[in-house]
């Protein structure tokens, strides 16, 4: 009767999803609740009384398995498990993922991967809500159950923060597949972690696998510091079917006191603190610092006290320099890129920059055998470390974390580079780019060119064709960056300036064109009129990148638009602060950016990470591939020279094709990274130096005023009486576009106009209209009679063919007596209109009508 009374509660509870799913209408006050009569909490205060979790999620449960999700499309499988997902669509596709995933490969077979990746981000599903464990616990529980597939998802999204995601991925791999190496490697790493829940995620995982190497993991946490930790060593035991347990010494947890103890706490393991001390710590505290039994050894000294020294000597400027003074020479370089560049750089080419040594070799006993392992150096273990696996090959990373960066940012000297540094004279190049304000007598051509719908573009995609691109180089007669190069750099100019004015919803003016340029760039710094998901984006600018609609869309559509929007804001704060007519150094301007943290970050760094690759040329060791090239992601470790300065020259050359900024280049070539069958990553590597042109400084703001009076080209036109011809005295490249779009052209300065030249392109009656409109506003708005007569004609000559979608046409079969029957019968002839070529048309209101006659002659019709 109880259990009756309980779902009825839950059946009437179904009609308020919407109380329990809003956070505010949950308590901390423990209460009776009103499904279960449990005393618990936290509690929901709906209209049918209190609800406690289990409840809510019970409620949940029975409204998931109602669902029809067959009836759903695709894209809203993803959507709900995306950020802005509600938690009722949420928790159904977590539940019933297989029959998502199944769905979806019907529908979008593509998109499968897509909603995996928004499966595997719910593990560390961190919203401020009672149920947000529910939903870490059902994307779990489903990665458990579809398996072994789902291990390789899991580690290449594997990351530290928020650290649910982290220990519920190392839970979820630790119990699919704990023979896999990479895993084991995973595992390893996260029993060391400074987070005793993510210690004791590594303690539940292995408590299903009871094997040497799970032992091994054991006997490390099984004398854990933290009482949470050591909790889990009972269960673990029992388990395995163990009856003896280690007596537990239960441990105050530990207070951090000052912020800069809680990021060095977070920062590093009690292990590595040890090996600071060793290394560093002791030429400032000795022995009689510490109160120890028996003889001093650093493995006595507590995590807690080893921060307190660490977090002392980072916090002290005289102190932090005197262990600069103990730092080497490589260490040393590696501590200032890492702080003034930011982000993670790999070991190899931090070896080959500094040269200097920072793994090390170490023999190791790892399943009853010695193997070689490579390890950080202990005088590197100030920096963070992460590790890459990758085609049987790993690959290291250095990095620190931003709350470091800062507090060491304070305590170095400033370098050089941290100010813009303008030259009078620069070093020879290649290639100097000077625009010399030829954009202002241009850019009306550019705008009337693209506008027009003189560009085309491939088929299947945005793409403008390579010959539509020659095309508007030679009729717009564009100075390129680089004139009869290979086919990389052709066109690179005309390529910048055909995307930008395509996508950037230009509103044409009156206004003079260095207005209108200062009124593009303002709306483009301030992102005004900019839709997402149809303007123009930054990062399309990335051209050696593959994978980039990935990033631009759906999950990480929000974050990316966010992304635009700041680092359009950084740039034209960055253009302003640049000295006007003096070159800089675009590696010094970067550089600027870096060390003064402003954000150039298009791409989120763990998108970049997960979507986006570029094909790297194989020089020398090709030990895991038989091509001369491989496909690389870009890793956090690759972050800066694969993406961040691509992009950042790339966005200099688009403000030079506009006249904002001069160049100083020389062909492109890159020595750290190449792409499959050319001497650079980018084709824009070839950046030397820049330089704020007078009307940069005007579009920008830095000048009130221009100072110069640009020369318009005017031609004057003359319409004949009695012939449609139209003559042009003088040049303009503007109207001769609009002559080119009505007429065909018969001399230098002549145009023949005809029906089949006016017409050509138009598809629709607007567009008619459009060209109407056109010759009246830019030709004549008062035409000889002969013209307004041909134009009145176009217009009413329109659609003259009235289309009847009620008739339907039928072929007559060849034989007399029917045919002799459809000509004279009286009254079929009422209701069939003859055609040629034995062919009728019957009103469909009719058919039946036509049929019954034509049976009362014996001819059978079964359909019609």
């Amino acid at each position: 009767m109880a259990r009756k009374v309980h779902l009825r509660h839950l059946h009437e509870l179904e009609e308020h999803l919407e109380v329990i799913a809003s956070g505010d209408t949950w308590s901390n006050r423990r209460a009776s609740c009103a499904g279960c009569h449990k005393t618990e909490r936290p509690l929901c205060k709906t209209p049918k009384g209190k609800v406690c979790a289990s409840c809510a999620t019970a409620v949940f449960r029975m409204v998931a398995d109602k669902e029809e999700l067959a009836a759903w499309h695709f894209s809203r499988f993803r959507e709900a498990l995306s950020p802005e997902g509600e938690l009722r669509s949420r928790l159904t596709i977590l539940w019933r993922f297989q029959e998502a995933a199944e769905l979806t490969s019907k529908q979008s077979p593509e998109d499968v991967d897509a909603l995996r990746q928004n499966l595997v981000r719910n593990l560390g599903y961190a919203e401020p809500h009672p149920l947000a464990q529910r939903v870490r616990q059902a994307a779990h529980e489903t990665c458990v159950t579809i398996g072994e597939s789902i291990v390789p998802l899991l580690l290449d999204m594997c990351e530290a923060d928020p650290w649910q995601f982290y220990a519920n991925i190392v839970l979820s791999v630790g119990k699919i597949a704990p023979e896999n190496a990479a895993v084991q490697t995973l595992m390893e790493n996260a029993a060391q972690d400074t987070n005793p829940k993510v210690r004791g995620c590594v303690l539940t995982a292995i408590s299903e696998h009871d094997t040497s190497w799970a032992r091994k993991i054991f006997r490390a946490l099984a004398d854990d510091a933290d009482p949470l930790v050591r909790e889990l060593i009972p269960l673990v035991t029992e388990a395995w079917g163990k009856t003896d347990r280690k007596s537990q010494t239960q441990t105050p947890k530990v207070v951090i006191e000052t912020p800069i103890e809680t990021i060095v706490e977070k920062s590093y393991s009690a292990d590595t603190l040890k090996k600071l001390y060793l290394c560093y710590l002791h030429h400032f505290f000795n022995e009689n610092d510490f109160v120890v039994k028996g003889n001093f050894s650093v493995n006595k000294l507590k995590k807690t006290e080893l921060v307190r020294l660490l977090s002392t000597v980072y916090s002290d400027k005289d102190l932090f320099h005197e262990l600069l003074s103990h730092l080497s020479e490589g260490v040393r370089n590696v501590l200032d890129l890492l702080v003034w560049d930011g982000g993670e750089h790999r070991v190899e080419t931090l070896r080959k920059m500094f040269q200097t040594e920072i793994m090390k070799t170490e023999e190791k006993q790892k399943y009853g055998k010695t193997v070689s392992e490579e390890t950080i150096r202990d005088e590197y273990l100030l920096f963070r470390f992460r590790t890459h696996y990758r085609y049987a090959n790993y690959t290291y990373s250095l990095y620190l974390p931003d709350e470091l960066r800062k507090q060491f940012k304070a305590c170095l000297p400033i370098p050089k580079e941290a100010d813009i540094l303008p030259f009078d004279h620069i070093e020879d190049t290649e290639f100097v780019y000077e625009d010399g304000d030829q954009i202002i007598s241009q850019i009306r051509l550019f705008c009337s060119y693209v506008q027009q719908g003189h560009l085309k573009f491939s088929k299947n995609s945005d793409k403008i064709l390579k010959t539509a691109l020659r095309q508007m180089a030679g009729y717009c007669n564009i100075l390129e960056f680089y004139e009869n190069k290979d086919k990389a750099l052709q066109f690179m100019r005309t390529q910048l300036l055909t995307d930008f004015l395509t996508k950037a919803q230009i509103s044409e003016s009156g206004d003079p064109p260095q207005e209108l340029l200062k009124q593009i760039f303002h709306d483009f710094f301030t992102a005004k009129k900019t839709k997402w998901y149809e303007g123009y984006k930054l990062n399309g600018l990335l051209y050696h990148l593959k994978g980039m609609h990935n990033v631009r869309s759906g999950y990480h559509g929000q974050s990316h638009e966010k992304n635009e929007r700041n680092v359009r804001q950084s740039l034209f704060s960055l253009l302003k602060k640049m000295p006007p007519s003096q070159w800089v150094s675009a590696e010094n301007l970067l550089k600027y950016s870096l060390y003064r943290d402003i954000d150039l970050d298009i791409v989120d760094r763990g998108a970049a990470k997960r979507y986006l690759s570029f094909h790297k040329k194989n020089e020398g060791d090709r030990k895991y591939s038989y091509r001369s090239y491989e496909q690389v992601y870009v890793t956090p470790g690759l972050y800066h020279e694969a993406l961040l300065k691509p992009f950042f020259r790339a966005v200099l050359f688009l403000f030079a094709s506009f006249g904002i900024l001069d160049l100083a280049y020389n062909l492109p070539e890159n020595k750290v990274i190449r792409e499959k069958d050319h001497e650079h990553l980018s084709v824009f590597d070839g950046l030397k130096y820049i330089r704020l042109t007078g009307l940069g400084a005007y579009i920008l703001g830095v000048a009130d005023d221009y100072g110069k009076t640009p020369d318009e080209e005017v031609a004057k036109i003359t319409l004949d009486e009695n012939l449609l011809i139209i003559s042009m005295e003088g040049k303009d490249p503007l109207l001769s576009l609009v002559l080119k779009k009505l007429g065909d052209k018969i001399s230098e300065n002549c145009y023949k106009v005809d029906y089949n030249s006016f017409l050509k392109t138009c598809t629709t009656k607007e567009e008619i209209e459009q060209k109407v409109a056109l010759f009246k506003d830019q030709i004549s708005a008062d035409p000889p009679r002969v013209w307004q007569d041909f134009l009145d004609e176009l217009l009413g000559k329109v659609n003259p063919l009235i289309p009847k979608g009620t008739m339907i046409v039928y072929k007559l079969k060849p034989e007399k007596e029917l045919i002799s029957l459809i000509a004279k019968d009286e009254i079929l002839k009422k209701y069939v209109l003859k055609a040629e070529n034995y062919h009728i048309l019957v009103d469909s209101i009719h058919r039946s009508k036509v049929k019954k006659r034509l049976e009362g002659f014996g001819y059978f019709i079964d359909r019609m």
